[in-house]
């Protein structure tokens, strides 16, 4: 009978796997008295404190963090506990890799360790009755239906509706457009993926459809459909991202 923030419990558990894979170490953010987790809560504050930098001008944060004043302190102490944990389970995934060729940088070697043991990769769900069902990475990919539906979500509510990108060089944009090196350009995508001009007068209407033909899943073009960033930009996470929905989602039918 009682409530619960059902967004906080999601990041919570997405933090422990991101952890879990990046670090090789747990934080437990989803134990169940919900502890606060300083390298989570760094993390967090971190997060927030950044994007006010662009609520202000630049010379105003600047200035407050030469001066080591009002948000840029904060953010100074909590990229130090973020750095702080990180860096120690570097240096302790390290000397578990020690063996590993020296050029390998820690990325190199968390792939070349996944690449050896990705032909076993499955993953479990308890139901409720205590019964463990095993998935297996191919078995969530042959979730089509399910696929079209988290995308088709993601396409109306982008987890990052606003996007905002510096010019590297001088450009021209196809509408004439002039762009100066330097400039910034806010991308809104929210506003993107609701332009009939781009996805046709039932563009706010809900239709998997639009992510299946022939019984088959089908990706939008990455630059019509940038939910997870496009060209070398594009989210090293976006799998990871649908594995982690597809076994939220399961786990919650199978109970």
């Amino acid at each position: 009978s009682n409530s619960f923030d059902l967004q906080e419990v999601l990041i919570r558990f997405t933090f422990d796997n991101i952890s879990t894979i990046a670090l090789v170490v747990n934080p437990r953010c989803l134990a169940l008295d919900l502890p606060e987790v300083p390298f989570a809560k760094a993390f967090e504050e971190a997060t927030e404190l950044t994007l006010l930098r662009f609520l202000m001008p630049p010379f105003v944060w600047k200035s407050l963090k030469f001066f080591g004043l009002g948000n840029e302190r904060q953010l100074k102490e909590a990229i130090k506990v973020v750095h702080d944990f990180a860096d120690k389970k570097v240096r302790d995934r390290r000397k578990i890799l020690g063996n590993l060729s020296n050029q390998s940088d820690l990325l190199s070697r968390l792939i070349e360790s996944e690449n050896k043991q990705g032909q076993n990769r499955h993953f479990q769900c308890r139901t409720h009755d205590d019964h463990i069902t095993v998935f297996t990475e191919e078995g969530l990919k042959k979730m089509v239906y399910l696929q079209a539906a988290l995308s088709e979500s993601l396409r109306l509510y982008p987890s990052v509706p606003i996007e905002l990108k510096e010019v590297l060089e001088d450009d021209v944009l196809p509408d004439g457009t002039r762009l100066k090196k330097g400039a910034q350009v806010f991308n809104f995508l929210f506003s993107m993926v609701r332009m009939e001009s781009i996805w046709g007068k039932d563009c706010l209407e809900f239709k998997l459809e639009r992510q299946i033909k022939d019984g088959k899943f089908v990706s939008a073009n990455q630059f019509k459909y940038p939910v997870f960033n496009a060209g070398p930009r594009r989210c090293l996470g976006k799998n990871f991202s649908y594995t982690q929905m597809k076994m939220v989602a399961v786990s919650v039918l199978l109970r």
